[in-house]
């Protein structure tokens, strides 16, 4: 008689278990995600400086969203404060774990024209429109597909890059940004401003975000054209164009580079035990490049 009450009872709780999932499915397939994420990029627009739109919504089963021509634009006018971001498909699902810690986690994977990013967003429960924390990566990104670069820095720049950047922000303020972040770019050809292009074979770096400054520890540019070591940091501003960049640039030229420059390599310091030593400071849309 007890036997058959304990399988009895192990019968019931594996169809009360089953009840529950088959009850979530459920829910989930019924659950208006496409109305919910469409509300959702609506309120993202309406407290930020930012339009978020999507022109095409697909819901995957059970709960993945996929928006197809996604697009980011700054609202004020000034197109190079932000340009205008396309991306081919974006990917969100929901990630539970975090509701425990009243927060909003977030998957995504972000298939740009070329390349992909992908990485988890931890938003504020309840101000979903406040970013508290983000772990992201990059690879296969084709730099030379971001008209934003050239426009925002008045730099061209080729090249695969691959990276991973973990960011934590406490409050809702650029100085309350904290984190690390390391990169790679691979095979490329850099033109700055009205300087003549050089080629490279790779440049990578690392550094830390605090105090609304994005610091480089270290960054190096290796290249036949030229060899160049980077410190500094960027005085991030709510206007990208006026964050303010303060460079120690270290720089070694080929006897092939120095003809490119031509005259300018008189105006150039001389080559010391580190090589020619530049200054470059300004905000990225007025840069200047000073002897050290």
């Amino acid at each position: 008689m007890t036997k058959q009450y304990e399988v009895s009872r192990k019968y019931l709780i594996l169809l009360l278990i089953y009840g529950i999932v088959s009850f979530g499915i459920f829910c989930l397939a019924l659950f208006p995600k496409e109305k919910v994420v469409r509300q959702a990029l609506y309120r993202f627009s309406e407290q930020s400086d930012y339009l978020f739109a999507a022109k095409e919504f697909l819901v995957k089963f059970p709960d993945r969203i996929e928006l197809k021509d996604f697009t980011i634009t700054k609202k004020e006018a000034r197109a190079e404060a932000f340009p205008h971001l396309q991306i081919d498909t974006v990917q969100i699902e929901p990630k539970y774990g975090q509701l425990l810690l009243r927060k909003l986690g977030i998957l995504f994977n972000l298939k740009l024209y070329q390349g992909s990013f992908r990485g988890v967003g931890s938003f504020d429960l309840f101000k979903p429109h406040y970013l508290r924390e983000l772990n992201c990566q990059g690879q296969g990104i084709q730099l030379g597909s971001l008209k934003q670069l050239s426009d925002l820095f008045n730099i061209h720049i080729s090249g695969e890059l691959s990276g991973q950047a973990r960011i934590k922000v406490e409050k809702n303020s650029l100085e309350a940004l904290s984190g690390d972040y390391n990169f790679e770019v691979a095979s490329g050809n850099v033109q700055i401003m009205s300087f003549p292009s050089f080629s490279f074979r790779q440049i990578n770096g690392q550094g830390s975000l605090s105090d609304g400054k994005v610091k480089i520890r270290s960054m190096r540019i290796l290249g036949d054209d030229l060899q160049a070591q980077i410190t500094g940091d960027l005085q991030l501003n709510k206007e990208i164009a006026r964050s303010y960049l303060k460079l120690r640039v270290s720089l070694r030229f080929s006897e092939e580079m120095k003809e490119k420059l031509g005259p300018l390599v008189n105006i150039l310091p001389p080559q010391g035990r580190e090589g020619t030593v530049l200054t470059i400071r300004g905000n990225l849309n007025n840069l200047s490049f000073l002897p050290t």
